[in-house]
């Protein structure tokens, strides 16, 4: 994504004072299913006999993953989700230190 995108996609705090809060809400939520996404999709890799694989795989053009194949991808997918993870938790820790600051200014 091209910074300007991203800059455009930042909330203007000077338009709305809970503009920011939203923007993070979202982020938060948006993380949470991503997290949860790449767990799973790491047990999926990690599951099945290499026989349903090769079943899996009759009648279509995609040859089956071999268990060592397997199980890299899933190590990808966790390691995607680690990082995922800590992002999810700074930008609950950001929203939490606005939201009390936000409420000490009321």
């Amino acid at each position: 994504m091209s910074q300007k995108k991203n800059l455009e996609r930042t909330p203007n705090m000077s338009h709305d004072s809970n503009a920011l809060l939203d923007w993070l809400r979202g982020k938060v939520t948006q993380a949470e299913n991503t997290l949860e996404t790449r767990r799973r999709m790491a047990g999926v890799f990690r599951s099945g006999t290499q026989a349903q694989w090769n079943a899996a795989a009759v009648g279509t053009d995609w040859r089956p993953s071999t268990r060592a194949e397997r199980m890299q991808e899933a190590e990808g997918h966790d390691r995607i989700a680690v990082q995922l993870a800590h992002e999810l938790t700074m930008f609950q820790r950001a929203l939490a230190a606005l939201s009390c600051a936000k409420n000490q200014i009321r």
